[in-house]
């Protein structure tokens, strides 16, 4: 199992919560094998905000699109059953309003296996 986690800091230079409306979430399989991912969005309080289980074919990218964080804290959390991140590109884009204001990838997450 690989694990990917992005949350909020106080931080304005990491991802500040108060600038983000909403984000979108791709996960692509960049590998030979099929995967299930479990995705998880939680708001303020561990409250769940989003809650998502996919499959991926190899090579197939999946758009989870306007989950709103309503500048709020919130935390990502992306759960595979394969035990390498290295075939699995993540992207977050940040939104407040219709203006893209960040894109974090996986290598901007914590990152376990």
């Amino acid at each position: 199992m690989s694990i990917f986690k992005l949350e909020t800091t106080q931080d304005k230079s990491q991802v500040y919560a108060p600038y983000i409306q909403s984000i979108d979430i791709e996960i692509t399989n960049q590998g030979s094998d099929y995967f299930e991912t479990l995705i998880l969005v939680y708001g303020p309080d561990e409250s769940l905000l989003f809650r998502g289980l996919y499959s991926l074919a190899p090579s197939v990218s999946i758009p989870i699109i306007g989950v709103g964080t309503y500048y709020n804290d919130f935390k990502v959390v992306l759960v595979t059953n394969v035990n390498t991140y290295a075939n699995t590109a993540v992207n977050i884009i940040c939104w407040k309003e219709e203006d893209m204001i960040a894109i974090y990838t996986q290598e901007q997450m914590e990152r376990y296996y």
